[in-house]
């Protein structure tokens, strides 16, 4: 027992380079203890840590450290000393892969890190040192070379594959699982060396310093295997959260050789739906903290669903529905009739991944999608199978193939299919179907055997903004007061050590936009965004946590509006998505940078008619959420005198405004040029183009240029350029936003609500503050406050867009704005967002990888 070995030491690369351009080499950076060489050396090693963390080394790789800065007057050149520490259990590491991933930043065309500065790439050398004894001193300044310029050669063996195995510790066998792999977290190759260890972790369970610690400790001695055909076989992991729990109450009974193996940074932040494993035990905390009547309310509030798919209306195995009390059985995903009350179950049956197992595995837990993949096979879901579609029909047919990958990619919520191939299927066990008749006008499948085992691989980009997409596309539900899972997907919740202290809103998948009030005044702290929550108090399967590493400030007079960087980036899902942004871009109808794009053809749908007794057939385009709107020419009436569909979409959109009593301003309209003519109505509120913003996630390129129209329904055109802005009238009449919301948190029940607002003059909102240029005012839609929602600081206006059902970021609250009694409605007033879409735009795409 007293005989255990030792932990393996870090391994230590050490390294040199020679900065001939960007950088000059000083005497006085040959001292350690000057502010200069602090500060180059800082600078230095951020920009090598960053290349590392981007690198497919980030998992073992633990930090850097600046050795020297030495050279000559004359020439100038600086030559930079570090060294780079990388943990031994985690993955093989060699100095040819620090070689390489350096090189490639070093010569890339596209320098992310060392963009201002030109490196030798002659100049560098890697070499592994033993990582004991003297080999490497932190504050040594004396250059690679001499002694070390002699070393042995290091033959390194690659690690075995990591294969699957019975878990046969007895201790651990009630943990759940019954299949584990090796090497485990604490870097136990065997059994026989998990065994010889285990008497320090039964102590840790035993002392009783955290309730599910035999659960957490298991998971990292036994972690499960998880496997999926044609890939390795990976170790399931913990949440950070977990982690992090587990320490607070065991942390000061850890022993010191334990703790580097328990550092809550090894272990990932959740990213979606089963993701990680997160703390069990959460319907018995929740009856322990009287929030029983929490269980069954069709709200998920456990990581693993517990809350609700052990309810009296789940069997047994069943996949809950998600946003309702109510559950289906795993054969009825995809048969064709409504399980759910939202018609989730019917819900993309038709989907891309790399892998079917990577929808399969682990199995589902509600019918919505955990991540999305903007690339990889046609994925079909019938009747609980699922499996590829087969390219039989397609080979040969590139409008076809085409027409189908345009369907796809939109149906799944992309503007563009960036190309569609035929590739071989390795993955075993692989039902398919196949396009019955490709020739027809609908597209339909049928099952087959797919003899050429070859499949249907698409790519998709331009991933669709303000975008509800757990709502069902083809019903009219409105939303309630009490949000539901995924109706404000873009909607950010920002902790301080753990405490709500504001709100913000998703913009990208690295940034947050909120206001830099919430970080004045304030020490230095730990910064956390959840993401997918409507209760704070909950855990949610779909919740995803990352950590603020930085904040950019606007610079747009009056403005208060900041943004924040996530350490890592979002996983986009049902539940997670980006707002639109609210500018308008003034450019061509299409990029001119994308003229050698290969057109593809849009996808339509046949649609037969019989009135009057007479049997017609005629092409519709599909409206659902996709970013075209009819034209003035398609919004009318069709050959028998009713309207079309795109009309009905519009007025059952427009009705819910209609109540002359609260003057509720019609939306902005906006007017499509097109080589010198408009080609949307120009009433305002109109149906028309509304546009996205340029490079960003959310730009599309088919945008045509717009303009604003002024209350009179004239377009202002004589503008430099031909688009100009309508000045306001002095009746203050001008065009507005509708069908707007804000978000707001409730005291009594910590949930998320809205508020539906409308925007009104600036008089008002200046008796209650001192208002900026950039300043917005708004006020109740239907004065109706029950004094139960509070708005944090950062939380957003969201309002329709005219043209869809997308909604885009129209402003933010600078302070927090508490609830008022009946009677004494205050209006609210906050910051604009469009003069920020430049900014906003600029940041987003300076970060882009």
């Amino acid at each position: 027992t007293y005989l255990r070995p030792e932990p393996l030491p870090d391994r230590i690369f050490r390294a040199r380079l020679r900065v001939i351009e960007g950088d000059r080499w000083t005497p006085e950076l040959a001292d350690q203890n000057t502010l200069r060489f602090q500060h180059r050396a800082r600078d230095y090693r951020e920009r090598i840590n960053l290349i590392m963390r981007r690198s497919d080394l980030r998992e073992p790789f633990e930090g850097s450290e600046i050795l020297a800065l030495d050279g000559n007057e004359e020439p100038g050149d600086l030559t930079l000393h570090f060294a780079l520490y990388f943990d031994p259990y985690a993955e093989l590491v060699s100095a040819a892969d620090l070689r390489s991933i350096l090189l490639e930043e070093i010569t890339g065309q596209e320098r992310k890190y060392f963009r201002n500065l030109t490196i030798d790439p002659n100049s560098l050398v890697i070499k592994e040192v033993s990582g004991t004894g003297d080999d490497i001193v932190g504050t040594s300044s004396s250059p690679l070379g001499g002694k070390d310029e002699v070393t042995v050669e290091i033959v390194t063996t690659a690690r075995p594959p990591r294969k699957c195995e019975p878990l046969r510790l007895g201790y651990c066998r009630s943990v759940g699982y019954n299949v584990t792999t090796y090497p485990n977290f604490f870097g136990h190759g065997s059994l026989e060396e998990v065994e010889a260890d285990l008497i320090s972790f039964r102590e840790l369970v035993d002392a009783e310093c955290f309730r599910q610690a035999f659960d957490f400790i298991c998971r990292l001695l036994q972690p499960p295997c998880e496997y999926r055909s044609i890939e390795e076989p990976t170790a399931g992991t913990v949440c950070r959260q977990y982690c992090q729990s587990f320490w607070a109450g065991c942390g000061e009974r850890l022993p010191e050789r334990l703790r580097r193996y328990l550092d809550c940074e090894r272990f990932p932040e959740s990213t979606g739906i089963q993701s990680c494993h997160s703390k069990p035990g959460c319907t018995g905390e929740l009856q322990a903290n009287a929030m029983s009547s929490r269980l069954c309310d069709g709200v998920a509030d456990c990581a693993d669903l517990s809350d609700e798919n052990t309810c009296t209306f789940c069997a047994y195995g069943a996949i809950s529905c998600g946003r309702s009390r109510a559950c289906y059985a795993r054969n009825a995903r995809c048969d064709g009739k409504l399980d759910c009350p939202d018609g989730s179950d019917e819900k993309d049956c038709l989907s891309i991944s790399p892998q079917v197992s990577f929808l399969t595995f682990p199995s589902p837990i509600v019918p919505f999608r955990p991540r999305f993949y903007s690339e990889g096979y046609a994925v079909f879901s019938e009747k609980g199978t699922t499996g590829k579609l087969c390219s039989v029909g397609m080979e040969g047919n590139e409008y076809v193939r085409n027409t189908v990958a345009e369907s796809l990619c939109k149906a799944l919520g992309y503007e563009r299919v960036d190309y569609s191939e035929i590739r071989n299927d390795t993955e075993p066990n692989t039902s398919y179907v196949r396009v019955l008749d490709p020739r027809a006008s609908e597209i339909s499948f049928v099952r087959t055997q797919c003899q050429s085992k070859q499949s249907l691989y698409v790519a998709c980009s331009h991933l669709e903004c303000g975008v509800q997409s757990t709502l069902p596309a083809s019903q009219n539900i409105g939303l309630s007061k009490m949000a539901t899972p995924g109706d404000w997907p873009w909607h950010v919740a920002l902790l301080r050590a753990d405490t709500h202290v504001c709100d913000g809103t998703l913009v990208s998948k690295d940034w947050v936009l909120t206001t830099e009030s919430c970080f004045q005044g304030q020490a230095k702290a730990t910064w956390i965004a959840v993401f997918g929550a409507v209760r704070l108090s909950s855990n949610a399967p779909w919740t995803q946590r990352r950590r603020i590493i930085g904040m950019v400030k606007s610079p747009v007079e009056g403005s208060t509006a900041a943004m924040v960087r996530l350490e890592t980036p979002v996983v986009y899902s049902d539940f997670v998505r980006p707002i639109c942004l609210p500018d308008i871009p003034l450019k061509e109808t299409i990029d001119r940078s994308d003229n050698n794009v290969t057109p593809t053809p849009h996808a339509e749908k046949y649609s037969t008619s019989s009135k009057g007794g007479k049997v017609t057939g005629r092409k519709l385009k599909e409206y659902r959420q996709y970013f075209e709107m009819p034209g003035e020419d398609e919004l009318a009436t069709d050959e028998y005198g009713d309207l079309n569909e795109a009309a009905k979409y519009v007025n059952q959109y427009s009705a819910d405004f209609t109540d002359e009593q609260y003057h509720i301003p019609k939306a902005e309209a906006a007017v499509g040029l097109t080589h010198g003519r408009t080609t949307a109505s120009s009433v305002p509120g109109g149906p028309s183009a509304y546009p996205l913003p340029a490079n960003s996630p959310q730009t599309n390129n088919y945008i045509s240029a717009l303009n604003y129209i002024s209350s009179s329904g004239v377009a202002n055109v004589g503008a430099p350029g031909g688009v100009g802005f309508q000045q306001p009238t002095k009746l203050g009449k001008q065009s507005q936003w509708s069908n707007c919301n804000t978000l707001g948190w409730s005291r009594q029940r910590d949930h998320l609500q809205r508020v539906q607002l409308k925007l009104i003059d600036m008089s008002p909102c200046e008796n209650i503050s001192i208002a900026t240029v950039n300043s917005m005012c708004a006020e109740s839609a239907y004065h109706k406050q029950d004094c139960s929602e509070e708005e944090f600081a950062g939380s957003p206006v969201v309002c329709l867009l005219p043209s869809d059902r997308r909604w885009a970021l129209v402003g933010i609250s600078s302070w927090r704005i508490a609830c008022a009694p009946n009677g004494i409605e205050r209006p609210r007033m906050y910051d604009k967002i469009t003069p920020n879409t430049p900014w906003i735009r600029d940041t987003i795409s300076a970060t882009v990888t």
